[in-house]
């Protein structure tokens, strides 16, 4: 498994974690007093797609995961 594949597992493993423990709300991360910028957002509306555009300025949540483990490197 390549680094991208495990560092992804990790995050999914993180991310089945928060959400089994009912814990999504909060972020590890803040962009406070700044606003964040979701370059998803800002991609969909470039591609002509139907979102609201307050989107791309909306509180982003982010997770801090654990390295990826050695032994899913293999």
């Amino acid at each position: 498994m390549s680094q991208h594949a495990a560092d992804a597992a990790a995050a999914a493993d993180t991310f089945a974690e928060r959400a089994a423990a009912g814990n999504l709300v909060a972020s590890d991360v803040t962009c406070a007093p700044e606003s964040s910028f979701n370059l998803a957002a800002a991609a969909a509306l470039y591609a002509g797609m139907t979102i609201d555009p307050g989107e791309v300025h909306s509180p982003l949540h982010v997770y801090r995961t654990r390295s990826a483990a050695p032994s899913r490197l293999v």
